[in-house]
This record gives structure tokens, C-alpha cells and sequence, in this order.
């Protein structure tokens, strides 16, 4: 669990209670209590279209949120009164094509839309998690290949035909998610909670706290990796992915986490042949089908082990091509093997009948 964030979740209950939107009041008494409390960064996930005075005197203190527009959807301008700096998009990145999971992490992008009012660099992760390192003397810069650096720690940003991927849409600044798992994400705490009980102080001094709502009735949430679990629910809110996108980028500069990489396509390319070529030469060499069966299920089973050892790693290697190349290559040579064997051993009996021929003939001459 990342003991660095706190999250208070705005619940269901909690909107019951209090009733949607939330009014500036319930807002600002809740950020004034955590203030109290000193945490590093406090991040607000909440878009305030009715509200005029949120975070009163404490707008320098708080990051807040907008939303890009985009097809079908309307883009949420800025909170009132926020320095454009403290001001990070909400858009989430999720993998369209397949699941619609969450896979990737969009630390910055540029609005095409010249009349947006959303005009901010940073997704609202990426800027809690530089505001936090940035209060630590640790600070972000780009290389001269335009890569994100923060302190040491260079993030590459994704490329369209990463892994498995092709040609997916790599727009912005995207990396990809080693997430936790959402049991061991970090601690939470509820709204009510919050107003109306004291907080462990441990809980949020020095802490990334990010306030965001996990009801349903307001935003159905986002499918992730996990959600395929039994225990788990089949949709996140989105309060948090952004911890996840938040915790990666502490955790990877802090505690030297491997952030998640892959094989460019001529490394890919190169492991795919090696295997089918390791699988052809053994083929060629075991022929016997009992052996030829023994030694795909023992190549195939190092092919997983490996594949499973470099995710370990955090190296994201093919695993679905090298094994269709090892049963291609297997029974490619085992073709190739059975069909010189019978045309030698249609070879062999065509001589065998011309010389039978040859001896019937010389037995008539001889009578």
C-alpha cells in the first residue's frame, strides 16, 4: 500500500447525506480540516460547475480539474479563482479497441481545440505527483528528445506499437500502468468521516491527499486489468486511476519501481525467430512424434517461463507469436521430413520394381 496518499471518497452515503453538487460550504470546511492536518498536496477531483467560492484563501494550496472535450462530451472549463498552474485535465486513456480497460497512464496534452477553456499541460495525476516531488527539491524537465525527466528518472513515452499493441492511439504523453492492486492501492477515508470524526494526523501530514467521489449514480467508473477478479468490482471510479497514474510516477523516482517496458519491433521480431528456429533444429534432430510432442511441450513451457520472468521485470515481451512460431516451425519440419521420406521411400520401390523387372526379364531370356 502507498503510504504516501490518502484518498477521501466521496460515497454514495456521503451524497445522500450531504446531496449533489456538493455545496462550497461542505467543500471548503473539508479542505480546511484536512489544511489543518498539513498535508504535502491536496488534490480535488470534483468539477464545480455551480460552485463561486471553492477553496477560499486556499486556491495556492489545492489542485484542481477540468475535462477536455471530446466526441459526445463536453469539456468541463476551470474551477473559478485557480491559478492555472494548480489546474491538471481529468481525461483517462483506456484501451478501445480491446476491453475498454485502463492500461495506460496521459501525463500531459495539448487541447487542438483553440476556444477550449481547459488549457492545461498536465493530466490532474501527473501534476499531484510533480507538485508532491517538486516540495521534496526533486523537479521535472524534458531531454533533448522531448522525453519527460523528473530528478533522474527518465519516462519514455509510449509508442503506438508497443507490446501487443499496433497502431493504437498514443496521442499526448502516455505511459503504461504497473497498477497496484486496488486492495493495496492506499488508504481511505469517507467524506462524513472526514467532517465529523478526528483523522489520524499520520494519515495526512506529508501526504498526497486526492478527494474525488466513487458513486455510481454520477459516473459509472472505468474497467482496469482487476476487474476481471472475483473479489473485485467490474468498474473503478476515477478518483482512483489517478492515484494509480499519482503512486507509479512517486513510486518509480522514490523507490526506483521499474516502470513498465517493452522490446522494440526488431528485438520482438529477433525472439520470435529464435524460438521457431530452436524449434525447427530440434525438430529436425527428434522426429519421432512421442519425442516431437515431448520437446514442443518442453520448449513451450520455457517460452512461458521466460516470458513471465522478463514481466517480472517489468518487460513486456510477445508471448502469443512465439508460441504459434514453435508449433508453425514444428510441424512445418515434420512436414518437410515425412515428405523427403516418402518420396525416398517411393524412390526405394521404384528401384526395388525396375530391378525386379530386370530380374523377371533375364529369368525369360535364361529359359
Amino acid at each position: 500500500m502507498d503510504a504516501r496518499i490518502l484518498l477521501v471518497s466521496i460515497t454514495q452515503e456521503d451524497l445522500i447525506r450531504e446531496q449533489w453538487p456538493l455545496s462550497d460550504q461542505t467543500i471548503n470546511k473539508l479542505v480546511q480540516k484536512l489544511v489543518s492536518y498539513h498535508p504535502r498536496v491536496i488534490g480535488l477531483n470534483i468539477y464545480g460547475h455551480q460552485q463561486q467560492n471553492l477553496g477560499t484563501n486556499l486556491q495556492n494550496q489545492i489542485i484542481g480539474t477540468c475535462l477536455l472535450s471530446n466526441i459526445g462530451r463536453l469539456e468541463v472549463p476551470l474551477p473559478r479563482d485557480f491559478p492555472l498552474d494548480n489546474i491538471g485535465f481529468d481525461d483517462v486513456v483506456t484501451d478501445n479497441s480491446t476491453d475498454q480497460s485502463i492500461r495506460r497512464g496521459l501525463l500531459f496534452s495539448k487541447s487542438t481545440d483553440k476556444d477550449s477553456q481547459c488549457k492545461t499541460q498536465f493530466s490532474f495525476a501527473a501534476l499531484l505527483a510533480i507538485n508532491y516531488l517538486e516540495k521534496q527539491g526533486i523537479t521535472y524537465n524534458y531531454t533533448k528528445n522531448q522525453e519527460l525527466q523528473i530528478g533522474k528518472t527518465l519516462f519514455p513515452h509510449l509508442d503506438k506499437n508497443a507490446g501487443s499493441y499496433e497502431d493504437t492511439d498514443a496521442y499526448g504523453y502516455q505511459i503504461l500502468l504497473n497498477s497496484r492492486h486496488p486492495n493495496h492501492l492506499a488508504i481511505q477515508v469517507t467524506l462524513t468521516e472526514v467532517l465529523t470524526d478526528p483523522v489520524n494526523p499520520n494519515w495526512v501530514q506529508d501526504r498526497l491527499v486526492i478527494i474525488g467521489t466513487t458513486a455510481n449514480s454520477l459516473h459509472p467508473g472505468f474497467y482496469t486489468p482487476y476487474s476481471s477478479l472475483s473479489d473485485q468490482a467490474a468498474r473503478i471510479p476515477r478518483i482512483f486511476v489517478h492515484a494509480q497514474i499519482a503512486s507509479q510516477i512517486l513510486t518509480t523516482v522514490l523507490d526506483g519501481r521499474p516502470l513498465m517496458y517493452y522490446w522494440p519491433d526488431w528485438a520482438e521480431l529477433l525472439w520470435i525467430w529464435s524460438c521457431s528456429l530452436v524449434r525447427a533444429v530440434l525438430a529436425w534432430e527428434w522426429q519421432h512424434p512421442l519425442m516431437f510432442l515431448l520437446v514442443e511441450g518442453f520448449i513451450f513451457v520455457g517460452v512461458v517461463v521466460i516470458t513471465a520472468g522478463f514481466c517480472l521485470q517489468a518487460i513486456w515481451i510477445p508471448l502469443f507469436a512465439p508460441a504459434l512460431g514453435l508449433v508453425f516451425s514444428g510441424f512445418a519440419v515434420m512436414g518437410y521430413t515425412t515428405y523427403q521420406t516418402q518420396k525416398q521411400n517411393q524412390a526405394i520401390l521404384l528401384k526395388v520394381e525396375q530391378q525386379e523387372d530386370a530380374i523377371a526379364q533375364l529369368s525369360l531370356l535364361l529359359e
